[in-house]
């Protein structure tokens, strides 16, 4: 009884094994030190002796069981003092060194478990950044065979997964592939939430409505309904393509147009550009345009044009560096493509990319 009552106190004092182990340590330790002082000739235990147990323990235990030690350890060391008969001018000296050595032992794993809880967080941080942004991605639509798509996404330097770039592609229909992409101005949790929204509101739109048309209109709604202030606007470039003959529609609202990849790589050309999201409240309007036959889309942030053009220069790549990396690259297989895309840019830029970077590679199958 008396032995589970002793047990249930230690496990409530020391929930974790490791302060167990360590308050045992130095229960065992001065244990052995204070029968040996009492059966040896006074001075032959030194002093310090009983401080080793919490400086030990400082390494893995948490504060509090150091604290404890610290003090059991303390009470021993001060016991030897005080037995040997020590003049003052030399116990005194003791004293201060034993009291000194406890109190940095106390010091030490507070500083370690303060480093630890950092630690923690951080990889705890990381770990619910990757959650969210596996959750804001899309997996990668291929439909039937017919339209095969590839991504890529980036986060800038020095900052988590989660970002203000967004991407989707699904059937519209059973002839349409519909494809979306975009780049809040802005970076982390409240981009991320942002472009989530937006993302999601867009599905729901081309699953009920047929034209760009729309669906651009009720993202500018979604937009304006988040409330989120004069200082952030989004661009995107949302459309549908015939997955059958190569035609379709496009909408670019403030955000840079597609690459005919294949080739002579160029630029979808004789699109409007309108502005942002979050800017105007003018309507936009969808322009259509041809593919051919056997076409390959490309869809990208800003992210990848606006690094620098070489290392150490002051000019940014821009659109005609992006149609030479492209042009450039291993083009065997669609993620060969844009993994060589995006080498390029990082070494172009002589450092990782600042922005966010999202490709979107649209094929049709041969």
């Amino acid at each position: 009884m008396v032995g589970s009552g002793i047990s249930y106190l230690i496990k409530k004092v020391f929930p974790k094994p490791r302060d167990t182990y360590a308050f045992g340590l130095a229960i065992a330790i001065n244990a052995a030190i204070t029968a040996t002082d009492l059966v040896t000739s006074d001075r032959s235990v030194p002093p310090m002796a009983p401080v080793l147990p919490p400086l030990i323990a400082a390494s893995f235990a948490s504060p509090i069981a150091v604290a404890i030690t610290a003090t059991a350890s303390g009470i021993t060391a001060l016991a030897i003092i005080a037995r040997d008969n020590y003049p003052s001018g030399e116990g005194i000296p003791r004293v201060v060194l034993v009291i000194g050595t406890l109190v940095i032992s106390l010091f030490l794993a507070l500083a370690r478990e303060r480093r630890e809880r950092s630690l923690s967080h951080a990889e705890y941080t990381s770990s619910l950044a990757e959650t969210l942004q596996a959750g804001l991605l899309p997996v990668p639509f291929n439909a039937q065979g017919r339209v095969r798509t590839v991504t890529r996404y980036q986060p800038g330097e020095d900052r988590l997964l989660l970002g203000g770039d967004f991407y989707d592609v699904i059937s519209a229909d059973n002839e349409h592939i519909a494809f979306l992409i975009g780049d809040v101005a802005g970076h982390g949790p409240r981009a991320a939430a942002l472009s989530a929204e937006l993302r999601a509101s867009w599905r729901a739109l081309v699953l009920t409505t047929p034209d760009p048309e729309s669906w651009i209109k009720g993202m500018a709604a979604v937009f304006d309904a988040a409330n989120v202030g004069d200082e952030m606007f989004v661009t995107t470039c949302t459309g549908k393509v015939n997955d059958g003959f190569g035609q379709g529609k496009i909408i670019l609202a403030g955000h840079p147009a597609p690459l005919l990849v294949g080739g002579t790589t160029r630029l979808l050309e004789d699109i409007e550009v309108g502005l942002p999201l979050g800017v105007d409240d003018r309507p936009y309007k969808a322009a259509g345009f041809d593919l051919g036959p056997f076409w390959q889309l490309l869809l990208y942030t800003d992210g990848v044009i606006e690094g620098r053009d070489a290392p150490g220069s002051r000019h940014r790549a821009g659109v005609e560096a992006l149609v030479e990396w492209v042009n450039s690259s291993d083009q065997t297989t669609s993620e060969t493509l844009l993994d060589g895309i995006v080498a390029k840019a990082i070494q172009a830029n002589g450092a990782p990319l600042d922005d966010d970077v999202a490709l979107v590679l649209l094929s049709a199958a041969r």
